[in-house]
């Protein structure tokens, strides 16, 4: 990462790149909480968890190895951004799993006496959750301070979010119906009243 200027920005990086990984793959269940809802009635995943993880890791691991190279370098002021859009990106997905609380799956589903939220983060868009996820991968591009990098973790994160989204509308239009379908014409998908 020869384009971090100084060790100390270095040590930043990767600590706030540790702090992700464990967000991602601990703190988030402990944010959910236990499940007193019991199991799951359906699951209707149809892969995209895996489209999911696939296309991050790999997104991850390239953008890594090219953030070390001169490729399409970023202006200096990008990792400070970048760094504070990886938090408030992880801030935005943890609120949006605490709202949903047993609600919340990690995989498509629905589970018993399930129903539409609209409170917190689900005011303005439907899936914040993901929104988070893939602002704290352009915020990770972006410390990187490679376009290219960026461009690679915004394109796969998005495509595997866009995969998911599709995937759980279907199952939740079918699942909650009629209240689901009123919500959806009453928010935007990720960013409030544009997308």
């Amino acid at each position: 990462m020869s384009l971090l200027p100084t060790e100390v920005e270095l040590a930043i990086f990767y600590a706030a790149f540790i702090f992700w990984l464990v967000f991602t793959f601990g703190i988030e269940r402990m944010i959910r909480g236990n499940d007193p809802r019991g199991r799951q009635q359906t699951r209707e995943d149809k892969g995209s968890l895996f489209v999911i993880s696939l296309c991050t890791f790999s997104a991850v691991v390239v953008a890594l190895a090219l953030g070390g190279t001169n490729v399409t370098p970023l202006p200096e002021w990008t990792f400070f951004v970048g760094i504070l859009l990886m938090f408030v990106g992880m801030f935005i997905r943890g609120w949006s799993i605490r709202t949903l609380k047993s609600f919340f799956l990690f995989s498509v589903g629905v589970v018993q006496d399930h129903k539409v939220i609209e409170a917190g983060p689900y005011r303005l868009v439907r899936h914040p959750a993901y929104a988070g996820a893939i602002l704290t991968f352009v915020g990770i591009g972006l410390a990187l301070q490679s376009l290219v990098a960026l461009a690679i973790l915004l394109l796969l994160s998005s495509l595997a979010y866009w995969y998911r989204i599709r995937v759980e509308e279907r199952a939740l239009i079918r699942d909650l119906g009629q209240p689901y379908v009123e919500y959806m014409g009453r928010t935007k998908r990720l960013i409030p009243l544009v997308l």
